[in-house]
């Protein structure tokens, strides 16, 4: 043990300095400044007075640097309140490193200039105070995190409690992000980024409400440009005034067996996307809640081609407003294979805007009131509806607002038990409105099977008794009354609504 002055101390040092190219910088309030690179292994350091100059505790320049079992507590600095990596530095890896209550403008707890890579595993960051980012990676850097804690960070100007990084890579595989505060991004801030979660947690994070940042934009994850891609990643109890726990701005994001639950937003849901695409697979949007009116779950906005969403349930949100929008570029198309939304306390299912939307396999059910359940608004737009079972409503199961030419296709599918009409159409604006039907029942709704008469109708619906197993099951007792060309897997028949075809919903 070794005391350098009464402001700094080492402990359990394990080893000499001799041989690794650093030197001891105690009139500076640092403890360690590494010129010539090297590795320290097993110490503590406690600063109590902080410094001005760039990394509180540790600063790399000129080669690598490892740090093996090392804890620092109370570092602070202008940059790289802990550990602050020069430009000249090529990687900087970090194992079982552990960093607590540290301040600094970029990089309360760790600054990487432009060029530094980091590779860090089982590192613990709680308790900083940032300008921006615990973890500050100004430009061009690749950063790999492996069973990593981001706790009770907070960034004071508002982008990424934990994670600011732009022009990079960040990869986090066993992460943990809870209790951080931004405006921006609570945990993490992205711009310009290619980001990776796998198996993350992300959980308590949330805004400072700072009117400087214009709207609280992702409670826990903000990216603009780049990706964003999550494999079996969680997100709950975020907060945020739009996307409670995921914000993006003309961004590609793709979830995969990701479950979002739990978040609160004002408007805008769950997770907002502005501009770009999305491909989610086997996601879960439960629990959530749109403050006002909003949105509860999913928001988007101009989507590009090439966006999908498979195997998704949005289930149990809670809004007055819609449980789900998408909004496509115009022209796009977006394709949406086997989802359920299923709302009892939301006021309306899912919205479709500006373009041309093809479902299969969708069960809509269950909103409340007046509810509707799936709704196509925007002229040149058209929602084509396959397999589908859109039932129990309790407004118009299906509704379009035109403004122009439109087109509704309706195959192997259901309408069924609504409160208000089947099929509803207001057309707002010159235009000629299709609706174009095969293999396909409109039965029980209260109000009707359809509203005004379209102006061009392709083939008939018919108005038979679809036979639901019983109440608030959309199984069926018929399996043989379907489109043949849409035959159930492995079988010469076919089934109509959600549960048949070549890609039913499981039961």
């Amino acid at each position: 043990d070794a005391s350098i002055r009464a402001d700094v101390v080492c402990a359990t040092w394990n080893g000499g300095l001799g041989g690794i190219g650093c030197r001891l910088t105690a009139a500076e309030g640092r403890v360690v400044a590494f010129q010539a690179g090297g590795s320290l292994e097993g110490f503590r350091v406690r600063q109590q007075a902080p410094i001005t100059s760039n990394g509180g505790c540790v600063r790399a320049d000129g080669a690598d640097l490892t740090l093996v079992d090392v804890e620092m507590e109370g570092c602070s600095a202008g940059n790289g309140g802990a550990l602050y990596a020069a430009q000249a530095v090529p990687l900087v890896t970090l194992e079982r490193v552990t960093i607590t209550g540290a301040e600094g403008l970029d990089g309360g707890a760790i600054s990487l200039q432009a060029g530094v890579d980091l590779v860090a595993t089982e590192l613990t960051v709680t308790g900083t105070t940032s300008a921006r980012g615990a973890l500050h990676a100004r430009a061009s850097n690749s950063v790999q995190l492996t069973d990593v804690v981001f706790e009770d960070d907070t960034a004071s100007l508002g982008q990424g409690g934990a994670i600011w990084i732009a022009d990079g890579d960040l990869l986090v595989s066993g992460g943990l992000f809870v209790g951080n505060v931004a405006d921006h991004g609570g945990a993490v801030h992205a711009m310009d980024t290619d980001l990776g979660f796998v198996s993350t947690l992300f959980s308590d994070n949330e805004p400072n409400a700072d009117p400087a940042m214009g709207g609280e934009l992702g409670g826990a994850v903000y990216v603009e440009g780049g990706s964003l891609v999550d494999i079996a990643g969680v997100y709950q109890l975020n907060e945020a005034e739009q996307g409670g726990a995921i914000y993006g701005y003309l961004a590609d994001i793709d979830l995969q067996g990701t479950t979002l639950e739990d978040n609160t937003s004002n408007v805008n849901g769950a997770m907002a996307l502005f501009g770009g695409r999305i491909e989610l697979t086997d996601v879960v949007f439960s629990a959530n809640t749109g403050v006002a009116g909003s949105t509860a779950a999913l928001y988007t906005e101009s989507l590009d081609n090439g966006s999908f969403l498979a195997d998704v349930q949005i289930v149990g949100n809670s809004t007055t407003g819609w449980a789900a929008k998408l909004r496509s570029a115009t022209g796009a198309t977006v394709e949406v294979d086997r989802i359920v939304v299923q709302n009892p306390a939301s006021g309306n299912g899912i919205d479709n805007t500006q373009g041309v939307f093809r479902y299969r396999n969708a069960l809509v059910t269950g909103h409340a009131d007046v509810g509707i359940g799936m709704l196509l608004v925007g002229g040149d737009s058209a929602l084509e509806l396959e397999s589908c079972t859109i039932a129990a409503n309790g407004g118009n199961g299906v509704q379009y607002l035109a403004n122009g030419d439109g087109q509704l296709v309706f195959r192997n599918s259901i309408i069924a038990d609504n409160g208000g009409l089947g099929i509803s159409e207001v057309l707002s604006g010159p235009g000629v409105e299709t609706h174009s039907y095969a293999y396909t029942s409109v039965w029980g709704n209260g109000n009707g099977a359809v509203g005004a008469a379209p102006v061009s109708v392709d083939g008939m619906f018919d108005e038979v008794d679809p036979q639901f197993v019983g109440p608030g099951s959309w199984q069926r007792s018929i399996h043989d009354d379907g489109d043949p060309l849409l035959p159930n897997p492995g079988s010469t028949t076919s089934e109509r609504g959600a549960y048949g075809g070549p890609t039913p919903l499981l039961p």
